[in-house]
């Protein structure tokens, strides 16, 4: 894992919302492949008090640049805010299992918040595998933002804030029931926080619609070495029991049917 540790440098970086900052990496591994919803464990390469990297996962990618989506909610991801063009970020990835992309089932995407950010880089995939139209539903709590980046990849967006009545005002999930009871999706992909997720897992398990859900976790190492990020998996089909797995390693992104929310 040494290996995807590196220092790169920041070709942009700005404030999107009062929270959310864009910021625009050189990448360090143009031969690697970096699946959509994997992450990177970054920290400013120089002056930095912070002992470890912070968790981001990847919104856009190519051989040149990576993209990344950080809300910022401490010190850390603060930190990271404040970099300019030009600054050395210390960067570790791509780490963790992404999104298992099957073009062959016609995709609904549905994000919330600040996991909407990893779904650029899923819809890119679908759509280079040669998916149209994908339908894609993005709920955010307040104003919604990057819509820009995402009409790049899909004309099908339904977007929807629970404070604002522009466009829609409600939950994200409301428009999820409408969409799957067409009966013309076949596979669900999600990211977002774990009320949204758990209600989208208990409705694809009920219809008996495959669903990913890249689900979020507290991350230390980002390696799987510190056991920090736990989450609990159904053990086998036949057996009411579960495993401890870890969300850095053997997620993030997991199958609707194996993976067992909070309580």
């Amino acid at each position: 894992m040494e290996k995807y540790a590196k220092k790169t440098w920041v070709i942009s970086s700005n404030m999107i919302e009062t929270d959310i900052c864009k910021i625009v990496v050189k990448n360090p591994h143009p031969d690697v492949n970096i699946k959509a919803g994997q992450f990177f464990g970054i920290m400013p390469a120089d002056r930095s008090e912070k002992l470890l990297r912070r968790p981001i996962s990847v919104c856009e990618s190519n051989e040149d640049e990576i993209v990344f989506l950080i809300k910022i909610m401490g010190s850390g991801t603060d930190e990271i805010s404040k970099l300019q063009a030009g600054d050395r970020l210390d960067i570790m990835g791509p780490l963790g299992n992404g999104f298992d992309v099957q073009p062959e089932k016609k995709a609904l995407v549905i994000g919330g918040g600040i996991g909407t950010a990893p779904l650029v880089q899923l819809l890119a995939e679908l759509e280079s595998s040669g998916q149209t139209n994908i339908r894609t539903l993005l709920g955010y709590k307040e104003r919604p933002y990057a819509l820009d980046i995402f009409e790049k990849y899909t004309d099908n967006m339904v977007v929807a804030s629970e404070t604002r009545a522009v466009p829609h005002k409600g939950y994200v999930t409301e428009f999820m029931l409408e969409a799957l009871k067409t009966g013309l999706y076949e596979m669900v992909y999600a990211c977002g926080p774990e009320s949204m997720l758990a209600c989208i897992q208990a409705v694809c398990n009920d219809l008996e619609i495959p669903v990913q859900l890249s689900i979020e976790e507290r991350m230390a190492c980002g390696i799987g070495a510190c056991l920090v990020c736990t989450c609990k998996v159904k053990a086998s089909d036949d057996d009411e029991g579960f495993n401890n797995v870890r969300t850095c390693k053997e997620g993030p992104v997991f199958y609707g049917d194996e993976v067992i929310l909070h309580d």
